[in-house]
């Protein structure tokens, strides 16, 4: 079996975790992508919480 992978960009994280005093964790991000082929960057930033059941 042959796997062609072709590269579709670059990534860069920057990620700031936290656990919360009541049970959960709470996680700031921001990420960059820069899709191949482009000069410009596309940005997502994002809030998570999240709880182990």
């Amino acid at each position: 079996m042959l796997f062609i992978i072709k590269k579709l960009g670059d990534e860069l994280d920057l990620i700031f975790s936290r656990k919360l005093s009541w049970g959960g964790n709470w996680s700031l991000g921001y990420a960059l992508y820069w899709e191949y082929g482009t000069e410009e960057p596309f940005d997502f930033t994002y809030l998570m919480i999240s709880f182990i059941l």
